[in-house]
């Protein structure tokens, strides 16, 4: 992957972690309840939010079972 492909991925991973709080934080879901419902440590879905860490397809998906939406919802722009 050269630099632009990859300044491209880093810039689309970045939009998926602050959708995925904006809509956690539109729906008036904690950290902590989104915690429960997907089995993700409080402080994963932190990391995934603030970009410091990246989430598996797996997480990925717990985390849009966690917020009723589905991934094609999340991807969509």
């Amino acid at each position: 992957m050269n630099p632009k492909e990859l300044k491209a991925c880093k810039a689309k991973a970045d939009q998926l972690t602050t959708k995925l709080k904006k809509i956690r934080e539109g729906n008036k879901i904690s950290k902590n309840e989104l915690s429960q419902r997907t089995g993700l440590a409080r402080s994963a879905i932190l990391r995934i939010e603030t970009g410091q860490r990246s989430p598996s397809l797996l997480n990925v998906l717990k985390l849009c079972h966690g917020l009723e939406i589905s991934l094609e919802e999340l991807l969509n722009e």
